[in-house]
């Protein structure tokens, strides 16, 4: 596996499709801004008359309250986040997509709450591990990566099964996908110079070249035979 490789195809699967990969981060990027505004702009209001807090008003907010909007903020970001790969997954197979990919597992009820699980055990498991230490941890995150991918080609595959998958499909390949990472900190540094102008090519790059990795890596897995 070469990155360069997986990047170049990455950029060929983006030909012909970048303005509507852009719209589909911008709207991503809104819905994100909405969720955080509904859910804790009236929660604010009430509490200090100010829709947005300063410093000194956080404490306004009861921390019983601000924790279950927090939980409910996560939960609906990784269902959200779960459907735009959906999104880049189609773009990579150069299958039928549309922006709506983004409400993916919003449109039944299994497919939803199949996603809070995994949502909620890949970030438990994470947690538990960089307790232990940091490096686990990231490294636990790595393995967990693909899940995202996973869930969408395997739509009847559990939880647990889901994440295992993971795990077992980036046993040797954790190290490249840090590498594919990394091999964008130059693009992360652009994007701040152009203070964010360039983000509208970067982010479309990053997730295709992400779902193009999954595509070889499950490639690779599926050619050695292997079950979970």
């Amino acid at each position: 596996m070469r990155i360069s490789s997986i990047k170049k195809t990455a950029k060929s699967r983006l030909s012909g499709n970048w303005g509507k990969a852009i719209l589909t981060l911008v709207v991503f990027g809104v819905l994100q801004g909405l969720i955080y505004m509904l859910l804790n702009g009236p929660v604010n209001y009430h509490y200090t008359g100010s829709i947005f807090l300063d410093l000194d008003q956080q404490d306004l907010v009861p921390g019983g309250i601000q924790t279950v909007i927090e939980i409910i903020t996560a939960i609906l970001n990784t269902l959200l986040g779960y459907g735009l790969l959906v999104y880049f997954l189609k773009l990579i197979r150069d299958e039928e997509k549309s922006i709506s990919d983004i409400f993916f597992y919003f449109k039944s009820g299994h497919q939803f709450i199949r996603g809070i699980i995994v949502g909620f055990l890949v970030t438990l498991f994470t947690v538990l591990w960089t307790l232990l230490l940091i490096i686990p941890g990231i490294i636990k995150s790595i393995a967990y990566s693909q899940v995202g991918y996973i869930l969408k080609d395997y739509p009847e595959m559990n939880a647990l099964d889901a994440i295992t998958l993971s795990r077992r499909m980036m046993d040797g390949y954790k190290w490249k996908f840090f590498l594919l990472g990394l091999s964008f900190i130059g693009w992360g540094l652009l994007v701040v110079i152009t203070f964010g102008l360039a983000l509208f090519y970067v982010a479309p790059y990053f997730y295709t070249s992400q779902a193009q990795f999954y595509a070889v890596v499950k490639e690779a897995y599926e050619a050695k035979n292997e079950t979970i």
